[in-house]
């Protein structure tokens, strides 16, 4: 590694909260108190100490802050707006591979993006700028990051927010994180218990309705361990799901699996843009969802194919977006807060 005559110790923020992408891995379960987390590049150990007051195990490495600290491997790796302070390109991938090197589950990646440019005080400098403090600073477009970090990696990256990535170990945990994020969640009532073998069972009912609520259909017994005695204690599993449909009504049953359906239309139709994977190469209960939801999986990717057609048609844009209860619709666009 070179030695940098470039004060990038500058650049080291102390933060009132956690960092953005912190935050984010929380929020989105790729940090929790089951995971270790190492911060590569960690600064004056902000993080560090707040994921810590979290019952977090963590530890971190910097090389002006905590140079003696060791290179420990981790189940989540955080590499956060470091690339963007290193002035040498070859650097630069020297950080972001040793960084993918310790992450055995997710590596997150972060750094500013060009829109940051605007009003700063700024001189050229390489293929980046020096800042008023005479630090160096990248800015990257979203997709110009990702590329980076796909080609350096050979990896396929999944954008997590604006300048925000994560690179999964595991194939399976890839597809089921990127599935969850166009899950949506839906209230159930827990009021109509009228039902009289419900009520008698309702320590089992309850894992297994809070699975049903969530996917829209019945847990196996590998997915919900409880589902084997509530199965055994109604008589069938047939009689569960129609007892669940009374309990929470037909209604709010059907709107369940149609949100579900449309969650999975449009994790299918993302998909495509990659390489969808075959039926088989998707996490098990990613394959039980589909064949619950759908005749097939060929006529669920048929209708995520048609979905991607539509979205190349003008008229259904400008009706989207007229019928969207949020943001802020002009002649020109629909403006949409990023919360």
């Amino acid at each position: 590694m070179t030695t940098s005559l470039i004060p990038r110790h500058k650049t080291a923020l102390v933060r009132g909260q956690l960092s953005r992408p912190i935050r984010l891995a929380l929020n989105q379960d790729i940090i929790s108190p089951a995971t270790t987390v190492f911060d590569y590049g960690c600064g004056r150990g902000s993080d560090l100490r707040r994921l810590s007051a979290h019952g977090i195990r963590c530890d971190g490495w910097d090389p002006a802050h905590r140079p003696d600290s060791a290179h420990a491997p981790a189940d989540v790796v955080n590499l956060g707006y470091v690339i963007n302070v290193i002035e040498d390109p070859e650097e630069r991938v020297h950080a972001l591979r040793e960084a993918w090197a310790l992450a055995q589950g997710v590596l997150i990646v972060t750094a500013r993006l060009r829109l940051e440019e605007v009003g700063a005080d700024l001189v050229p400098y390489q293929d980046g700028f020096l800042t008023s403090l005479n630090t160096f600073q990248k800015f990257y477009d979203h997709a110009e990051l990702r590329a980076f970090i796909d080609a350096t990696l050979a990896v396929s990256s999944v954008p997590a927010a604006p300048g925000v990535f994560y690179v999964f170990r595991d194939t399976d945990a890839q597809h089921s994180f990127v599935a969850r994020q166009y899950q949506r969640r839906v209230a159930v009532s827990r009021e109509r218990t009228f039902d009289g073998l419900f009520a008698t069972h309702r320590a089992l009912f309850e894992p297994v309705l809070l699975f049903a609520a969530d996917r829209g259909r019945l847990p196996t017994i590998e997915e919900v361990p409880e589902a084997r005695d509530l199965y055994d204690a109604v008589g069938t599993r047939h009689r569960a799901l129609n007892i669940i449909r009374r309990v929470i009504t037909p209604e709010v049953w059907q709107s369940i699996r149609k949100g579900r359906a449309e969650d999975l239309v449009v994790y299918l139709a993302l998909a495509r843009v990659e390489g969808r994977p075959r039926l088989r190469a998707l996490p098990t209960t990613l394959q039980y969802d589909t064949l619950a939801l759908f005749p097939s999986y060929r006529a669920a990717c048929k209708t995520a194919d048609a979905l991607l057609v539509s979205a190349g048609d003008q008229k259904i844009r400008d009706a989207a977006c007229r019928a969207s209860s949020v943001g802020k619709l002009t002649p020109a666009a629909l403006y949409v807060h990023e919360s």
